[in-house]
């Protein structure tokens, strides 16, 4: 018998080495869950990616108080953070594709951008962060507007995502024409302004639930939001992910 396992031999396990084996089998379970999750080629995966990497983070930042994770867990974080840390670094197309998840939308965007930023920089007061965080949604938000101006003109549909007011002469008792022209120019109707990009995000998040299936959604409302439901197949296509957060996050 080999000198080497000897010292796992000189005894027989009881249980106290059963439970220290069950805490890290915990404490791995959660990289298997996420590895599986972002590694699926059947189904849409890049709107949920950002949720699953900030979900490693909060896993290892909870078991980073554990007395007997103490050890591991700083060079698990500084890998995390090499890869996800740098939310700068981060593709705009991923929190495109948050956006163009009704069920996430601009809400789980900011909050995204809250979490990120107060990981970070510790240093900043909830103001500062969410003060930044809105700078950086707004910033997301513009280049979106951007991006669907150009399917807009791709696709020549801008008639269709522009909501038409009809004009009606106002008679109006007042000898101020510039009022009156404001009133005969419909210029009171914002809505006449509005996209369906920006109809689309205003509208209220769906209800998440295991039910809920992207793909599905954007089938049954594409006739109501004909571009967006182009940039969504673009943005959020079924993608195989062949290094997983686990790879990355468990090998050196």
């Amino acid at each position: 018998m080999e000198k080497s396992y000897e010292k796992d031999l000189q005894r027989v396990p009881d249980c106290m080495d059963f439970k220290a084996i069950k805490k890290m089998v915990d404490f791995l379970e959660k990289f298997k869950t996420k590895t599986e999750n972002v590694s699926a080629s059947t189904k849409p995966l890049v709107h949920r990616l950002i949720r699953e990497i900030l979900d490693v983070n909060l896993h290892l930042k909870k078991w980073s108080t554990k007395v007997n994770f103490v050890h591991l867990i700083p060079e698990m974080k500084d890998k995390y953070d090499k890869y996800w840390g740098d939310y700068a670094k981060m593709s705009d197309y991923v929190y495109f594709a948050i956006l163009l998840d009704p069920t996430m939308k601009s809400q789980l965007l900011f909050y995204t951008f809250k979490e990120m930023i107060g990981s970070k920089d510790e240093k900043l007061s909830k103001s500062e962060i969410e003060l930044k965080a809105y700078e950086m949604l707004y910033e997301v938000e513009r280049k979106i507007e951007k991006f669907f101006k150009t399917y807009m003109e791709k696709y020549d549909m801008g008639g269709s995502s522009q909501q038409q007011s009809s004009q009606q002469v106002v008679d109006c008792d007042d000898d101020n024409d510039f009022f009156g022209n404001f009133l005969n120019s419909g210029g009171d109707n914002l809505d006449a302004l509005k996209n369906e990009l920006i109809i689309y995000l205003k509208e209220p998040r769906v209800t998440c639930n295991k039910s809920f299936y992207i793909q599905s959604w954007w089938k049954l409302n594409g006739l109501r939001f004909p571009i967006v439901a182009r940039m969504a197949k673009r943005i959020s296509p079924s993608i195989h992910a062949q290094q997983g957060l686990g790879y990355h996050l468990m090998n050196t």
